[in-house]
């Protein structure tokens, strides 16, 4: 023998305690509670698996019959997710004005997405040109061109390329939009440049090599450098 399901009302209005307290039909289905006062047109779904808010409506000019639009599941404590019995009075006020002014919810809502997403992208297509203006990008992109990677030399290039003018310790102007990259600048990395290179040779000293007290000046030398004439007979 089954035993009849009463559905719960709220004479009062929706509040949290009586939501909490709203138990699942024990046949398996749902049913729906309604709000009162300025937002009767609020509804709490209760079924086994959650209580969820929901809002009844015509929502377009000359709709016939009214129908029911999700604004989210019910917590009693605000988590991630959810939605409080007040932000869902919330909602449905905001919904209700937009509705009387003739204008959909749903339709605003997905253009605000779209204008969103448009700007979105706007910002991000930004970024890349501008990135695409600076030195270091510009150099990264010249590394990686099929007709640099060609060259025979292509490793010590390379090498050379990130040393001296992609490391930011050695090239302060790297991040810079190439436009704003003065004359000076460049010469005042060519100078580091050249004085590095210039220090580093005058210090080397070949390890073994014979002094030049010892040294013989043909001893190194090679046949084909020496332009020996045959003798006539």
């Amino acid at each position: 023998m089954s035993t009849q399901f009463n559905v719960p009302k709220a004479k009062d209005g929706l509040t949290v305690k009586s939501i909490a307290g709203f138990k699942p039909r024990p046949d398996g289905g749902f049913y729906e509670v309604s709000d009162i006062g300025e937002t009767k047109a609020l509804r709490v779904q209760v079924s086994g698996r959650a209580k969820v808010f929901y809002m009844n409506a015509r929502w377009k000019k000359g709709a016939t019959s009214a129908t029911s639009r999700a604004i989210g599941e019910f917590s009693e404590s605000e988590r991630p997710g959810f939605i409080s019995l007040a932000q869902a009075r919330d909602k449905v006020r905001e919904w209700e004005a937009l509705r009387r002014a003739g204008i959909d919810p749903a339709e605003k809502a997905a253009e605000e997405k779209e204008a969103e997403e448009r700007a979105k992208t706007k910002a991000t297509a930004d970024a890349v040109t501008a990135q695409a203006g600076v030195f270091s990008a510009v150099a990264e992109a010249y590394l990686a061109d099929a007709d640099f990677r060609k060259q025979r030399r292509v490793i010590p290039s390379e090498r050379e390329i990130r040393t001296e003018l992609l490391d930011p310790e050695r090239n302060p102007w790297m991040s810079k939009q190439i436009s704003e990259i003065e004359d000076e600048d460049v010469f005042a990395l060519v100078a580091a440049i050249r004085d590095r290179k210039r220090t580093y040779s005058s210090g080397r000293v070949k390890v073994g090599a014979p002094s030049a007290a010892k040294l013989n000046g043909c001893a190194m030398s090679k046949p084909k450098a020496v332009p020996l004439r045959t003798p006539r007979r």
